[in-house]
């Protein structure tokens, strides 16, 4: 279960933080976040070396996306790899033409069920695609908790209220992202309506989480100003996790 969290419009210096717990086989090849060439267009993401793809990323027009699959929903095997999808939206020149890509290719090719978050400096877009067709909505909330079990609605994280009201004071970008990688660690939402708990880092056997990421982005700075906390490894664990910039 992938756990994704955007806070934006939390300073003036800090206006969109991204986060998100990787749950996948443990081993499955990538390669750790670096800056990429994607038809010319420069982004920085990790890679998935089965498929090709990625799951989380941001361009050199400060276009933000998170690929999630979509729990719950058949795959077949001819489908498309999701992250392959994450890689056109990231070539894409800002927000609108990456929704425009991303319907060619879901119009051309099935792909295994998923989600895909778009985020710019003022919008979040939220794509669902399965075998059912594509629906896309628009996020106008500062706040935005996604799970590929749950969607945005079936979970309650009241963590991530206290987490956005200590991050309102300015703080680095650095000391922001280890606070969100903290939460995506440690952190236990509860599910509606019953309030079961629920943990968003996975312990194995078998799917976990395997990797988590947090992003801040000033658009000032372009590019070389984005700052990207990457841990490789079971945040549940302080075995083997190292968190790298």
């Amino acid at each position: 279960m992938c756990s994704l969290i955007l806070l934006r419009d939390l300073d003036p210096a800090l206006p969109l933080l991204l986060g998100m717990n990787r749950d996948e086989d443990p081993g499955r090849p990538t390669e750790p976040p670096r800056r990429r060439d994607l038809d010319g267009r420069a982004a920085i993401c990790p890679l998935d070396l089965v498929h090709g793809g990625t799951w989380l990323g941001v361009n050199d027009v400060g276009l933000h996306c998170a690929v999630t699959n979509q729990e719950g929903r058949e795959a077949r095997d001819a489908d498309a790899s999701r992250g392959l999808l994450g890689l056109a939206a990231l070539a894409a020149g800002g927000l609108d033409e990456a929704e425009r890509a991303l319907r060619a290719r879901l119009a051309s090719r099935a792909h295994r069920p998923g989600r895909i978050v778009l985020a710019d400096a003022t919008r979040t877009r939220v794509l669902r695609f399965d075998d059912g067709g594509l629906e896309v909505r628009e996020d106008e909330g500062r706040v935005l908790f996604l799970t590929s079990r749950h969607g945005t609605e079936g979970l309650v994280l009241d963590a991530l209220d206290d987490l956005a009201r200590r991050l309102s004071a300015p703080v680095p970008a650095a000391v922001a992202c280890r606070e969100l990688l903290a939460l995506l660690a440690g952190a236990t939402a509860r599910t509606v309506p019953d309030g079961e708990p629920w943990p968003l880092c996975r312990r194995g056997p078998g799917r976990r989480t395997v990797a988590s990421s947090a992003l801040a982005w000033d658009p000032e700075a372009g590019l070389d100003g984005a700052t990207w906390l990457h841990a490789a490894g079971n945040p549940c664990d302080a075995e083997g996790y190292v968190v790298t910039a």
